[in-house]
């Protein structure tokens, strides 16, 4: 008798082919049969008459490494159809363990270093995962960072031959314990105190045993971004990796346009011999989403805190003269300022053209300017100052204001989505919805945690209609499995592993909003991890099946 029988499905199998009826049959942890199965008899039978099959959607980008030990259930991921992430992104992971490590609230810091007492090597971490169980299942990356941490500490500088060969040592031991890919974050400390010669050198360790590559750039910025990726693809290609550009996207004025582009870079590295993907953040916001973090100093708002808690404080600075006149002085040298690094690419603010007004009081005369950007709102009211404008806003709605900063354009988005090279990132570390800041520093957090995949097929299929289902899903499963070498996942096929999400299409809704970001979307009934039923019909049902995806144990 078969564990799990689904029936007369609408089955999006994962491989970008037009969708079909069929029946699925699970049978320990395993898919067993896709097609007519009306003979079979299951312990579990759901009819599925009215919902959408699809292998359990694969997150390209996301940071939970450290989360899965806090938080093993993944509530976040799980709930919209999430099994399986790629971990240990931009340079940082949980291993090698560093010397002396921070106290766990930094741990979402520049380097995120193990909490003390909690894992002492790396094969402690994974000992742990597997003792007390996940809902996901993890691909870990072992991070550049924390081995340049923990050979040379936390100094921006170029390593010594004998450092490097310690670097050098420390990856392999990785690689001998079954991590399959390796991660930089080359404009955070300590990483960015690497020569190219470096990553050339550990890029041989890498490729000796397969493994992936995954890249935060040194620069993201329109001058610098084509060399970044000209370096990446150069390494990969000399050492035989497949590599992964992090978080690609038009983040800024000088790469409004060049969507088609950066398609282009990437179809050039394939032509090149190189497996050259890159993962693309589903919204068009990511780095910045609150406005305020983008125009206002640190002593006036702290970004890690709601903006409801300090809209009276920032209400009474801009009605006091003297602090007025120096924010507006403030806003305007950021606005006019040159915007090359990273983080001034990423989090900058641009110009008010780029901050959209979200939501205001209910009633208010302003609900007419909810989506418009700030600049659009001066123009309307004749105001030839658009800062007047923000302000006026956070004074008469105060903390029913929510305004966010938007760096990208439609189309460049558009044409980034449709190339056959890019995959869908959340960027994120799954949480729980009872205590989303139990495990990190207190982050302000996006509506992409409870919905980044659902937004996939809500906004960028349904209501943009720049993907067909089908591509979309395939974005999600068969065509990260392929490029990240999850040889039995990404599909719904005999003989995959059953990591299988049904929705129905018409009910998925994503509900968590920039105001209120911990909400369950809806529409998902039922999410299978390795065959365990972790979530059906709005719950979780308390199991888990998530497993490590080593090399040899489900990563070739």
């Amino acid at each position: 008798m078969l564990d799990v029988l689904i029936r007369n499905a609408t089955v999006v199998d994962g491989s970008g082919r037009p969708s079909f009826r069929a029946d699925l049959a699970v049978k320990d942890g395993i898919i067993t049969g896709v097609g007519d199965l009306s003979w079979a008899s299951a312990a579990k039978t759901i009819d599925a008459s009215d919902l959408i099959a699809a292998p359990g959607f694969i997150d390209s980008h996301a940071h939970s490494d450290f989360a899965v030990m806090h938080n093993p259930p993944c509530e976040s991921h799980v709930c919209q159809g999430v099994t399986t992430e790629i971990s240990c992104n931009c340079g940082k992971s949980p291993f090698p363990v560093l010397p002396n490590p921070l106290p766990l609230k930094n741990i979402a810091d520049t380097v995120w270093t193990t909490p003390k007492d909690f894992w002492h090597s790396q094969q402690e971490y994974f000992e742990i995962f597997e003792r007390q169980g996940c809902g996901i299942n993890l691909m870990p990356l072992v991070g550049h960072n924390n081995i340049r941490c923990s050979v040379i500490g936390m100094e921006n500088r170029p390593c010594t031959p004998d450092e490097l060969e310690q670097m050098k040592a420390l990856l392999r031991e990785s690689f001998e314990l079954g991590i399959p890919g390796f991660s930089t974050g080359l404009t955070y400390t300590p990483g960015q105190g690497a020569e190219p010669e470096e990553i050339i050198e550990l890029a041989k360790v890498v490729a000796e045993y397969g493994g992936m590559y995954t890249t935060h750039m040194s620069n993201y910025s329109g001058v610098g971004l084509e060399s970044a990726m000209d370096f990446a693809a150069e390494t990969a290609w000399k050492s035989g990796m497949r590599l992964e550009f992090s978080h690609i996207a038009p983040h800024s004025e000088d790469l409004y346009g060049k969507g088609q582009w950066m398609c282009d870079l990437l179809e050039k590295y394939q032509k090149m011999g190189v497996d050259a993907c890159a993962d693309v953040p589903s919204y068009p916001t990511i780095g910045v989403w609150h406005g305020p973090r983008a125009i206002f100093p640190r002593w006036l708002y702290n970004w890690k805190t709601p903006w409801p808690e300090q809209a009276q404080k920032i209400k009474d600075a801009i009605l006091d003269p003297g602090k007025n006149s120096e924010l507006r002085a403030y806003i305007e040298k950021l606005r006019t300022m040159e915007h090359v690094s990273f983080l001034g690419q990423f989090f900058g603010f641009h110009d008010w053209d780029h901050i959209f007004v979200k939501t205001v009081r209910k009633g208010s005369e302003n609900e007419k300017y909810i989506d418009w950007s700030i600049a659009q709102i001066a123009k309307d009211k004749g105001v030839a100052d658009p800062t007047d404008v923000y302000f006026d806003l956070c004074v008469t709605e105060c903390e029913d204001f929510c305004s966010v900063n938007i760096l990208e354009h439609d189309e460049d988005r558009r044409i980034l989505f449709n190339s056959p090279y890019t995959f869908f990132g959340s960027d994120v570390y799954a949480i729980s919805p009872d205590d989303p800041y139990s495990c990190f520093s207190r982050f302000q957090l996006h509506p992409r945690w409870f919905g980044h995949a659902v937004y996939v097929i809500e906004t960028i299929y349904k209501k943009n209609h720049w993907l067909t289902l089908e591509g979309a899903i395939h974005k999600m499963t068969g065509g990260p499995a392929r490029h990240f070498n999850l040889h039995d996942r990404g599909l719904l096929r005999s003989g995959y592993k059953a990591d299988i999400v049904l929705f129905n299409l018409e009910n998925m809704h994503e509900t968590a909003t920039y105001f209120s970001p911990v909400s369950l979307p809806t529409g998902v009934e039922h999410v299978f991890v390795n065959g365990v039923e972790e979530f059906a019909h709005g719950r979780f049902t308390g199991n888990l099946g998530g497993v490590a995806l080593l090399r040899g144990k489900g990563v070739r």
